[in-house]
Formats: structure tokens, C-alpha cells, sequence
């Protein structure tokens, strides 16, 4: 997580809260506008919050991007989303729940 505590030390007090505003929403008012438009150091500060920010949401996305292996089923080949493993089940007919007992019976 962004650390903004790392950023303070460079930043006037009175701008603290606009600044981490800025870094996470592009908002601020319009005096940490101003001031943001003229002040050379903020900008840079602005520019390496945002940087590790983008990084930070990089790592994220690259976390729920990998594969989720179940318990016990590395090494194994991954099963395509959709797919179905047939094998050894039976098909159950739910437009009639009588016809699902009566197959029920049969397999038993």
C-alpha cells in the first residue's frame, strides 16, 4: 500500500490532505490547484505518487491475472472454464422432478 507519510516530508502540512486526494482521485480545490501548477517539487512528488500508485494497481491486476491452482491438483493440466467432466456422473432431468426420481431409481 502507498505509503503518502513518505511524501510528507517535502510537502507543506497545509497540503497534505489535498495531495493525497489529488494522488487518488485527480480532484483537489483549487487553491492545491494553483499551487500544484506553479510549485516544481510538488509536481514531481504528484508524478512519483502517481508512478507508484500505477505500480502498485500493476502488481494487483498481475496477482488476480494468475492462475488459482485448487489444493492438490498441481501438476495437473487445468480444465478450460466451461468444460465438464462427465465421467462417471449422470444426467438428471429437472423439467420433471418425477422423471429425476424415476432415473434416480434406475442408477441405483
Amino acid at each position: 500500500m502507498l505509503q503518502f507519510s513518505d511524501y510528507f516530508e517535502s510537502l507543506e502540512w497545509r497540503w497534505h490532505s489535498d495531495f493525497v486526494r489529488f494522488v487518488e482521485t485527480g480532484d483537489a480545490g483549487p487553491e492545491f490547484k494553483a499551487f500544484l501548477k506553479r510549485d516544481k517539487s510538488c509536481q514531481q512528488l504528484v508524478a512519483e505518487a502517481m508512478t507508484a500508485r500505477v505500480s502498485q494497481f500493476e502488481r494487483e491486476i498481475a496477482e488476480f491475472a494468475a492462475p488459482v491452482v485448487a489444493p492438490g491438483t498441481a501438476g495437473r493440466p487445468p480444465v478450460p472454464v466451461g468444460a465438464a467432466n462427465t465421467e462417471g456422473t449422470r444426467e438428471l432431468a429437472f423439467s420433471d422432478p418425477r422423471h429425476a426420481l424415476e432415473r434416480e431409481k434406475e442408477h441405483a
